[in-house]
């Protein structure tokens, strides 16, 4: 017969504490140095905890490579109204509403802020594929500034370094990957949000 209240383990006595105490095992085998993280690594690190990164931002890192008469967005807007110039930035969002007549409509972003940029219909014709699948664009236009809203009507657009690159999202980058972005920070891309 059972008794009640037992539970076939050995009865603690009250007050009586459970004390774990470590295994002497070797571990110094195990003790390895890492290098610090690249800041790339570290952004890199920061979009897929956080989905954002709050310490760079992609166009900022590339910013020395960026010739300097491509402005950021703080500096575009500063050119003034009708001001003809050249941006550069990370397409963050792409639409092409059905009522804006063949308009396409990008925001690019960078460490300072971000454009609102307009694509016409034939500009987008020749470049379609740069405008619809292109991460990182240069853009060249005249500035627009309506009701605060800064603006750029585009007359050209190129990739910002130089050559279409392939779509590859954060999955893709990481250490040892044959894309690394330490070796190809082009590469690291945050998706954009595309409305067409």
């Amino acid at each position: 017969m059972l008794n009640r209240g037992s539970t076939g383990a050995r009865a603690k006595r009250p007050g009586a504490s459970l004390i774990q105490r470590p295994l002497e095992l070797p571990t110094e085998q195990d003790m390895v140095t890492l290098e610090d993280m690249t800041e790339w690594e570290r952004m890199v690190a920061d979009y897929r905890v956080l989905g954002l990164s709050p310490s760079a931002h992609p166009i900022g890192l590339l910013r020395p490579e960026i010739p300097p008469d491509v402005l950021t967005a703080d500096q575009l807007r500063k050119a003034g109204d009708g001001a003809y110039a050249r941006t550069a930035g990370m397409v963050v969002c792409r639409q092409r509403p059905g009522t804006a007549k063949g308009i396409v409509f990008l925001l690019l972003e960078d460490e300072t802020g971000v454009t609102n940029v307009v694509v016409r219909p034939e500009l987008y014709e020749a470049q379609r594929s740069l405008v619809r699948r292109e991460p990182y664009l240069v853009v060249e236009g005249e500035v627009q500034i309506r009701s605060g809203s800064l603006n750029l009507l585009a007359h050209q657009v190129g990739p910002l370094l130089g050559k279409p690159l392939p779509r590859v999202t954060l999955r893709h980058s990481y250490p040892g990957h044959p894309h690394d972005v330490r070796e190809h920070p082009e590469l690291f891309t945050p998706p954009s949000h595309d409305f067409h």
